[in-house]
């Protein structure tokens, strides 16, 4: 859960903060909810969203690892202001004709997979509404990749549906 602060749109620069020595972004995808709910069925969950956008969130890497090592909650490392960039928002259509769905940052190339993309939202809508009533403009953020890219001051990041530009941050 990340409140309000941590968002960042497109076209607006993320500064690389200065409390820890590696930061990582890590791609997603980003579905926004359309109304309000609470213990919602999977075969229902498709009624509550239409709109997905590219997006990323920044992790500091060596604040996380010794929260880990703590057995500590990894708010302070995963929920700080701006860390999660969002794109323009999209009709849920436009992933499901994409041909190609990439990150660029610097010189690494990410491709997202959208395999199982549906049946995923659907699972994950129904399981985050058992404990949390969903309102709209609520976002959920369906992120794959474990690696993450590192982040350093310089780089450019965008992000592409095919060809349609979804996201791009000035990395600073």
């Amino acid at each position: 859960m990340l409140q309000d602060s941590t968002v960042i749109r497109s076209d607006n620069p993320f500064f690389v903060p200065d409390f820890d020595t590696e930061f990582r972004l890590y791609p997603s995808l980003a579905i926004r909810i359309d109304r309000l709910g609470k213990s919602i069925a999977p075969k229902f969950a498709h009624r509550y969203y239409a709109q997905v956008t590219l997006a990323a969130t920044v992790r500091a890497e060596n604040i996380l690892s010794e929260l880990r090592a703590k057995g500590l909650p990894w708010d302070k490392a995963i929920s700080f202001d701006r860390c999660c960039m969002l794109g323009d928002f999209r009709p849920i259509e436009n992933i499901d004709a994409a041909k190609r769905i990439f990150f660029h940052i610097g010189d690494c190339t990410r491709e997202i997979s959208r395999a199982g993309f549906k049946s995923d939202v659907d699972k994950i809508i129904s399981l985050v509404s058992e404990n949390n009533i969903l309102k709209m403009g609520d976002v959920i953020l369906l992120t794959g990749d474990e690696t993450g890219i590192r982040l350093e001051p310089g780089q450019n990041l965008h992000a592409e549906i095919d060809s349609d530009k979804l996201l791009e941050i000035r990395i600073k």
